[in-house]
């Protein structure tokens, strides 16, 4: 009677928010194609019923997860400000979001790519990608103002179009199964299409997020 009281307790206090957490924590353990909801339930003591009073399904749990966290984190934007050239921000820009898409875990991104592609829903629509070139776009203005990249596009259109590359080159990454290494490709990718400065051409020192411990040393 007292587990049977423990457990009621737990389930009328899970928030939304904590079976969000806890479930995403759960399907980066496994296959995303094998993740139920009655295993959801399960893991976290909960009913079927409280889960399906906060979401529809485990993509719109997913999706959720990864449509309210915050792009870049604070320590991203200050490493993101700190590179030495404008085209050094930028790159920084760029991979900060392969930093972020890491979070959740290669599986839960591929669903919801996959979701994405089969209904046929525009990625322009996605709150990350919104985020993402509110970052690049001022970044890739100043990279050209200081003529540190050759490509003189319109900074509009070229954000438009290295966003796609990146995204592309990650849903790629998604269905080889992580077959290649997605953080030198979209440098490589990315180089060819701004045409930086030979002298700013492969920087892979500085296109490394500093480590914890080099952060620890500033405190």
């Amino acid at each position: 009677m007292v587990k049977k009281a423990a457990q009621a307790g737990r389930k009328a206090k899970l928030s939304r928010s904590q079976i969000r957490d806890n479930a995403v924590k759960l399907i980066c353990t496994m296959k995303y194609e094998e993740v139920t909801v009655d295993l959801i339930c399960r893991s976290l003591t909960i009913s079927r019923s409280t889960f399906y009073n906060h979401f529809k399904n485990i993509d719109e749990l997913v999706t959720e997860y990864c449509s309210i966290r915050e792009y870049p984190q604070p320590d991203q934007s200050i490493w993101i400000l700190s590179a030495p050239t404008a085209y050094e921000r930028l790159m920084r820009g760029h991979l900060s979001y392969v930093i972020e898409s890491d979070k959740p875990g290669r599986l839960i991104i591929y669903g919801i790519y996959l979701k994405i592609c089969l209904t046929k829903q525009d990625l322009k629509d996605l709150a990350i990608i919104k985020r993402m070139k509110k970052l690049l776009l001022p970044l890739i203005r100043q990279a050209q103002e200081r003529g540190e990249i050759q490509n003189n596009s319109a900074p509009k259109d070229l954000c438009e179009t290295a966003v796609s590359v990146e995204v592309g080159t990650f849903l790629l990454w998604c269905i080889s199964g992580g077959a290649f290494d997605r953080k030198k490709t979209i440098i490589k990718e990315l180089e060819t299409l701004y045409n930086p400065r030979r002298d700013l051409r492969l920087l892979p020192q500085r296109h490394t997020a500093p480590a914890k411990t080099r952060a620890r040393r500033h405190r």
